[in-house]
């Protein structure tokens, strides 16, 4: 019930099954990921990946590996696109593209699946946490926590985060922080000194200059 993603550009093989293993080998067309960037965004650990995975050379996240086995609403997403394979309806193409987005929304709503990196792939999982950090606790986020957990240095896992994603931690946190702070906006009727103090800002002048570059409008 678990899900590995692996990036295309990575070797790697398989080890001897049990009696009792079961294994289903998706071999994902990248029509079905051209979407995903528009639909989940790549400032998230699984949209930098699937992004990576569209590129034409290698990148640092080998893999993705999910501990969702109990999750009940991914499980049954996974057996209706087993069934769309098994046997194919009209429409069944775009059927399985929506099911694919689908599940890519669903995996980057529990980040807590994701589990750390195999052994001799501690540096990937740096960056998984730093990332995990930014998704989970946006609003007052420690990186100073994660490093001394982890017995390194701040600028350490900062050099890792901009190898792995192309961009600083400080800007992965700022535009997730406008994202949500957007969508309380235009879902809520929080004032925008409370979506503010939600997502972290405390100097409203700062927060509505950033806003207004990345949105093109003022917060009001």
């Amino acid at each position: 019930g678990e899900l590995l993603l692996i990036n295309r550009h990575s070797a790697h093989s398989i080890a001897r099954c049990g009696e009792n293993d079961i294994a289903v080998n998706f071999l994902i067309q990248q029509e079905f990921l051209d979407f995903v960037p528009d639909m989940i965004g790549t400032h998230n650990v699984l949209g930098r990946f699937l992004l990576d995975a569209l590129r034409n050379y290698e990148q640092d996240m080998a893999y993705l590996h999910f501990r969702v086995a109990e999750i009940s609403e991914i499980q049954w997403l996974l057996q209706s696109i087993v069934h769309s394979l098994i046997a194919p309806k009209a429409a069944g193409l775009q059927i399985r593209r929506t099911e694919m987005g689908l599940l890519f929304l669903h995996l980057l709503s529990r980040p807590e699946t994701l589990s750390d990196a195999l052994p001799g792939q501690s540096d990937h999982a740096l960056v998984w946490e730093a990332l995990r950090e930014i998704e989970e606790h946006y609003a007052a986020p420690s990186l100073t926590q994660l490093a001394q957990r982890r017995h390194v240095t701040l600028s350490y896992i900062s050099r890792l985060v901009k190898r792995a994603t192309g961009r600083s931690w400080t800007e992965l946190l700022q535009e997730k922080r406008l994202l949500k702070a957007d969508e309380l906006l235009l879902g809520t009727r929080l004032t925008v000194a409370d979506v503010m103090n939600l997502v972290g800002y405390s100097n409203s002048s700062y927060f509505y200059r950033l806003y207004e570059q990345r949105f093109g409008q003022s917060p009001k």
